[in-house]
């Protein structure tokens, strides 16, 4: 006698049923379709990650969408000498990038970005910039053409606004050197 929804064979023959039922299943190829579902799923999910996750698409050996193979990064440093250097990561290739210094926004200068989507610049400091924590941002475009801005905090010296301010009441520019413009 069964109980209600059970089943009448013995122990022994459920698995044994079951082992058959198993190698049917194998001999069918539904296993290996099984597998390729899952493996399919997972594979989904990793083109989702890297959809969502600028590091995986910038990152590792491979770069992404045609230019920069880091991911966006920015520096900047302030010399006592009245100048700021701002480097950057991140821009498409051979596209522009301008440096300003913010508390009072000022454009600075522009960059163009190499083969690694890199840019440099060394540019003068504004004549009327104060002593204190300044912004430096590069603004440009990253791989795939979208906007790209990044900021970073610099602390601007007595001595640098000084020079900065000597320099711009003396009319000299200051010397201007950024990353080499491609050609070709």
């Amino acid at each position: 006698m069964t109980e209600a929804g059970g089943d009448s064979r013995s122990e022994s023959n459920v698995e044994d049923d079951d082992v058959q039922t198993g190698a049917r299943l194998r001999r069918s190829g539904l296993v290996g379709l099984a597998v390729a579902v899952v493996a399919s799923g997972a594979l989904m999910v990793a083109a989702f990650a890297l959809a969502i996750s600028p590091s995986a698409y910038y990152g590792g050996g491979g770069g992404g969408g045609g230019g920069g193979s880091t991911p966006p990064s920015v520096s900047a440093a302030v010399s006592d000498n009245g100048t700021v250097t701002c480097v950057g990561d991140g821009f498409k290739l051979g596209s522009d990038a301008t440096c300003s210094i913010a508390s009072t926004p000022t454009l600075l200068g522009h960059m163009t970005a190499n083969a690694s989507g890199h840019v440099q610049g060394t540019f003068p400091l504004p004549g009327d910039i104060t002593a204190g924590t300044h912004t430096v941002t590069i603004n440009g475009i990253d791989p795939n053409g979208n906007p790209l801005s990044i900021s970073v905090s610099v602390t601007v010296s007595a001595a640098a606004a000084a020079a900065a301010a000597a320099a711009a009441e003396a009319g000299a520019a200051g010397t201007v050197t950024a990353s080499p413009q491609l050609t070709g």
